[in-house]
């Protein structure tokens, strides 16, 4: 998040709310729709013939808490704040007593094997100690982890599921070296052992004249990953499985099978139907060298239901920088484009005889791609970077992963915004960020780990934001997007936006508790009123919006937005002057309440997603704070370009309002944006609209007018039109969908290393086959009340 380099005067800022607040309220006189959705009963059948079970999609989770004999109880730990930090101006952690320094502070760092000396003195992104000489209760000691195996009844004896041990504890984390770390500090963490930690990638082998790329090869320091410091089992572990896997009851003559020592038995019931079934979890006896003798059935490697892969180049240091160069602030060095190739002026340089060699006075800020993929057996799901998740592609039969008969993607990207929701405009706090120029380039990938369950995925950082942490948890037929949001006060306008843009044409329906029977999604904004243009400054006030009451309003004055007096983007410059692109929701088509009260389904012939978000505050009233602080969004507008995405058109312009708005076919035949000198120039143009930018005439649209001729829809854009993308559209927000954090207090726990104040919101996902109808009330309704889990001693004595 960029922090606010000033404030605007308050009469600009009580100017604008003023404007929001009346069109609020005018518009609020309309009431919600009171239709809500009927809850479809589990087992409903998608047109396509597929049968779909909210319960079987399920994944069960048992924590170390839920079986206490088994578990070393509660982790104790500590560590004090830290001083604020900034090397830029001074070197605060030279003079800072020993047990309070940084773990990672290096007071004369030496020459990297490129050369580079840091002058953040080695404290980039770092896990700092737990400074209590003991991390559980004396006295108590869990079981190994490793040790744990999970089965069901088969009506003949025991047999083994897919279960995945994931072990959680108390990390601290900080990056003293980024610009905003004076305030940031260090957070407590709770989060995983890893397989990989991605951050500690940050070295590489010594430069080799016959293989000048080797330099671009990432390689960790101090180790691929910190183990688990906790000896055995404690209340924060996770053991994960299907509610699938889950079978009948064992009979209490059931014989365990060969080398278990301990079992319990876990009771799952379905609160929606009252369905109950039984799972084992069991314990192996060790064998020799530090083995078990029971084998685990079910690795990452074997898993029936889910994958991970790191691309081939993922590993490759690529330039990454956020536009605000000192946020994240990675360490330096030589980098190369994403195929490999050494990169002349940011880390190499020809010598006389033409060959390469390093650079150090052009090395630049580098981070490895970090590009992966997901395949489960519903779903494949793409890694472009850190923050550019791009790609979501839906299995008509649940069988992909032993067909990879994944459809086309549904999805043109995440996309994160914060303090505007499009570039070109002026708020009260700070600039304009997005999720691929900004956190992409400020972030590093915390950590990786990979089960036959689930796979988990953490990003670290965003832009001021420095200890935000995001973690994505991907399961055979569900995704949980969590994020912890630790970051400096935000004044209203515009606040955080976290949001899903679709695929255009790919998603053709969109249903919440309020539109039951669905709208269709065509790029033609159907709500009523929130989705604003405006300008206030001393030159004037002008207000536009591309929806119902803005289009009616705006006809009926010539089809030019109101304005008073001369308003004027480009010539207002002073600190009074706020413009740009706002939202609040409409309360007819999303309701007044949270968002985290509400499901969204976005569906399509090739796939759908039912999604709830949840959203709370760690403060004794922060919960009821975040609910006022943290509104729906739902935009569909295939003229609104929002500055990043591909679709339906590329956004080609990073970080810029002007973007090119002609293609034509360069010398070779190929289609590019802007149209190539002396070529025939083409208009790109809004999907579902004319050149003029008048929305086609659709049934069901909110632009309908039944006394003229119907038009069909424009086909789905083809993104292999141009290497660019096709380039005939502009890009647009398609059912773009998610959370809209209109302000901020603090939340960055005040300088503490205990959570005090941060804002904690998860997004979850349920990815199902196409045609479903509206299955949003039956799919969302288990994270409101999950299937319920009970753990009990077994056989009983």
């Amino acid at each position: 998040m960029r922090a606010h380099r000033r404030l605007s005067r308050g009469g600009a800022q009580a100017g604008v709310l003023a404007l929001v607040v009346c069109l609020v309220a005018v518009m609020a006189q309309t009431p919600a729709m009171a239709g809500r959705a009927t809850v479809t009963p589990a087992g409903a059948t998608g047109a396509n013939g597929v049968a779909v079970s909210a319960f079987d999609s399920a994944p069960v989770v048992v924590t170390g808490s839920q079986v206490p004999d088994w578990s070393a109880g509660p982790e104790l730990t500590a560590r004090a704040p830290q001083g604020p930090t900034n090397y830029g101006t001074a070197d605060s952690q030279r003079d800072t007593p020993a047990p309070l320094r940084s773990d990672c502070y290096q007071a004369d760092p030496r020459p990297d094997v490129n050369g580079w000396t840091d002058p953040d003195h080695g404290d980039h992104n770092c896990f700092q100690s737990n400074q209590l000489p003991v991390r559980t209760l004396p006295g108590r000691r869990g079981v190994p982890t490793g040790s744990l195996r999970a089965y069901r009844w088969n009506g003949r004896g025991f047999v083994q599921i897919p279960f995945q041990v994931d072990t959680r504890w108390e990390h601290y984390i900080s990056n003293n070296a980024s610009g905003f770390a004076f305030y940031s500090g260090v957070d407590e963490e709770l989060t995983y052992t890893f397989d990989r930690e991605g951050f500690r990638y940050t070295t590489n082998a010594p430069f080799d004249p016959a293989d000048p790329a080797i330099v671009c090869r990432a390689q960790p320091v101090g180790g691929g990953a910190t183990p688990d410091p906790n000896p055995g089992l404690i209340d924060t572990d996770e053991m994960a499985f299907m509610a699938r896997d889950a079978g009948a009851p064992a009979p209490a003559s059931g014989a365990l099978p060969r080398g278990i020592v301990a079992a319990k038995q876990v009771q799952v019931t379905d609160p929606a139907t009252g369905i109950t079934r039984y799972v084992y979890v069991m314990q192996s006896a060790a064998a020799g060298r530090g083995g078990w003798a029971v084998p685990m059935a079910y690795t990452a490697d074997n898993s029936p239901y889910v994958r991970y892969s790191r691309d081939a180049n993922a590993e490759t240091f690529v330039a990454s920088q956020s536009s605000y160069s000192d946020y994240g602030a990675a360490p330096k060095g030589p980098v190369c484009t994403p195929q490999g190739q050494p990169v002349v002026g940011q880390g190499f340089k020809r010598v006389a005889d033409g060959q390469l060699a390093l650079d150090p006075p052009t090395y630049v800020q580098r981070r490895p791609l970090d590009t992966a993929t997901v395949r489960s057996t519903g779903y494949r799901f793409r890694f472009d970077g850190r923050w550019l998740m791009d790609d979501l592609r839906v299995s008509p039969d649940g069988a992909g992963l032993a067909r990879a008969d994944y459809g086309p993607n549904i999805i043109d990207r995440f996309k994160g915004r914060a303090f505007q929701q499009s570039p070109g405009g002026k708020t009260p706090c700070c600039g304009y960020e997005d999720e691929q120029s900004n956190w992409g380039g400020s972030s590093q990938l915390m950590g990786e780990r990979w089960g036959p369950v689930r796979v988990i995925r953490v990003t670290w950082g965003a832009d001021s934001g420095t200890n935000v942490v995001r973690t994505d948890t991907f399961y055979p037929y569900s995704i949980d997007h969590g994020s912890e949001l630790r970051v400096h006060p935000i004044p209203p306008l515009d606040g955080i936006y976290t949001q899903w843009d679709m695929a255009a044409g790919q998603i053709t329906r969109y249903y919440n508790p309020y539109n039951p029977q669905g709208v269709p999604v065509t790029g033609i904004n159907p709500v009523l009123y929130g989705d604003m243009n405006a300008h206030i400054g001393p030159d004037g006030i002008s207000y536009s919006s591309n929806d119902t009451v803005g289009r009616t309003v705006q006809s009926a004055n010539g089809g030019k937005p109101v304005q008073v007096g001369h308003p004027d983007n480009a010539t207002c410059t002073s600190d009074a002057c706020v413009y740009g692109s706002f939202n609040v929701p409409d309360a007819r088509f999303s309701g007044l309440a949270s968002e985290a009260l509400s499901w969204d389904e976005l569906a399509g012939p090739a796939g759908t997603v039912v999604e709830r978000w949840g959203v709370s505050q760690i403060t004794p009233v922060g919960t009821p704070v975040a609910a006022v602080e943290a509104v729906p969004y739902y935009v569909d507008d295939s003229c609104f370009d929002d500055g990043t995405g591909g679709d339906p058109g590329p956004h080609l312009a990073p970080r810029s309002p002007h973007e090119p708005t002609t293609w034509g076919y360069d010398a070779g035949g190929v289609p590019v944006s802007p149209a190539p000198p002396g070529s025939v120039v083409n208009q790109r143009r809004c999907w579902n609209h004319h050149a003029d930018g008048t929305p086609y005439n659709i049934p069901g649209t909110a632009t309908y007018d039944p006394a003229k001729p119907p038009e069909r829809p424009d086909a789905p854009p083809d993104p292999a039109f141009s290497p660019q993308g096709d380039v005939r559209y502009l890009q647009g927000d398609i059912a773009t969908h998610g959370l809209h954090l209109l302000f901020n207090t603090e939340s960055d726990n005040a300088g503490l290393t205990v959570p005090v104040d941060e804002v904690d919101a998860v997004d979850h996902q349920v990815v199902l086959p196409g045609a479903q109808g509206n299955v949003g009330a039956s799919y969302s309704q288990r994270f409101v009340t999950p299937p319920a889990v009970v753990a009990t001693p077994w056989p009983r004595r």
